[in-house]
């Protein structure tokens, strides 16, 4: 019933009067008009009156059998998509608009628009998604074109640390889901005997004993090699088993690190001269939006890449911006307390990179200059495993 209305409606219909001297007359009229093969629907009486809808095609069709019946008709409401189209016949942007729209949505289920990655924590999103667009997988790329058997085999060997990998489409959106590797644990080879020694000189803070027999309790100082956790282990009759010694040994150490600056220093500052070009990114295609050159001289190249989103949701379209800054190059002689601020900062940098696994609880330091190069020795404070296996060799 619905597909039929839907038909009345798209080929449209006009609703008319019929009137009669006589009740037979219009009863006539009816039986000519369905002997024509001329569809009425919504026949109603009122009195005298008689009223129906015909597709809007065929209302000229009744003229025959009106005459033969002797009955007047009268034209009255008119609705459907060709009216629709008289009414908006001005409005041309409201048709394009309208194709446009329908159009996205018949082509957009057929290509990939927003690549979403599940499930990784050492592997940055980013690093999947750029190797997925070095395989094919970028924004527009068709549906049909995508291989998800071949990408997935591809991405489990670029990135040992991928233990499942799975692609799954749905809609336009593409979803990597991906399982990590677990690290194994250490194993220990219970066949070798060792010892657990000190990596370097310090006070022992806490000392955790796995295996073997500790030799140095808490707030003891200790050098070099001294033995903290001895793998001979004597037992209750005074016999002595050899064992692979474990442990933690947290200890308070010092260190030295010397940070060298050198007081010439070549500095780029801005300026003020900005040269931008942007392009949309859609289909897979790049659309300029400006036309700027690139400059020529000195300038600091900078790109941003930014997602359209609609209330929350991503589009598949992106803006590419590429920025030109101008700078001016000199050289520049440092201050001590410029240099003094910049080996500071070179100091957190070193710990941050090298001293992951050390805890610097304070620390101290003293500068000179040194020629053309200003040196800041600084004598850290730690906390740090000092923890290390010794193998006992049995001759």
């Amino acid at each position: 019933m619905l597909s039929v209305k839907a038909v009345r409606w798209l080929m449209g219909w006009t609703e008319f009067s019929i009137t009669a001297g006589t009740p037979r007359s219009a009863e006539r009229f009816l039986n000519l008009a369905a002997r024509q093969g001329i569809g009425l629907w919504d026949i109603r009486r009122d009195g005298d009156r008689f009223s129906a809808r015909v597709g809007v095609r065929r209302y000229r069709d009744l003229c025959a059998p009106a005459r033969k019946a002797s009955v007047r008709l009268r034209a009255g409401k008119r609705s459907g998509f060709p009216f629709f189209l008289k009414r908006c016949g001005g409005r041309k942007g409201l048709f394009v608009g309208g194709a446009l729209f329908l159009a996205i949505l018949l082509v957009m289920p057929l290509f990939v628009w927003k690549i979403d990655v599940r499930g990784n924590d050492k592997i940055s999103a980013g690093e999947i998604r750029a190797a997925a667009a070095e395989y094919g997988l970028v924004p527009g790329l068709p549906r049909r074109s995508l291989d998800t058997s071949d990408l997935e085999q591809k991405l489990m060997l670029r990135f040992p640390d991928i233990g499942w990998i799975s692609l799954n489409t749905g809609g336009c959106v593409v979803t990597i889901e991906i399982d990590e590797k677990i690290a194994k644990p250490e194993i220990v080879d219970e066949e070798k005997y060792a010892n657990v020694t000190a990596a370097r000189g310090g006070q022992i803070i806490r000392l955790d004993v796995y295996e073997g027999e500790a030799q140095v309790e808490a707030g003891s100082a200790v050098v070099p090699g001294q033995l903290l956790i001895s793998g001979v282990v004597e037992d209750g009759f005074g016999r002595s088993t050899l064992h692979h010694a474990r442990g933690m040994a947290l200890a308070r150490t010092r260190r030295a690190v010397r940070i060298s600056i050198p007081m010439r220093q070549t500095v780029s500052t801005p300026t003020g001269e900005v040269v931008e070009r942007e392009s949309v990114q859609l289909l897979g295609l790049s659309i300029p939006i400006s036309f700027a050159e690139e400059p020529e001289g000195d300038f600091r190249r900078e790109t941003e890449t930014r997602t359209i989103q609609m209330q929350g949701i991503e589009l598949p379209v992106t803006v590419f911006t590429e920025r030109w800054v101008g700078i001016e190059t000199e050289e520049v002689t440092l201050t001590e307390e410029q240099a003094q601020q910049r080996a500071e900062q070179e100091f957190e940098k070193f710990c941050q990179e090298q001293w992951k696994d050390i805890k610097v609880v304070s620390h101290t330091g003293e500068g000179k200059l040194n020629g053309d190069v200003y040196q800041l020795e600084i004598t850290c404070v730690c906390e740090e495993n000092i923890a290390v296996e010794s193998e006992i060799l049995l001759n």
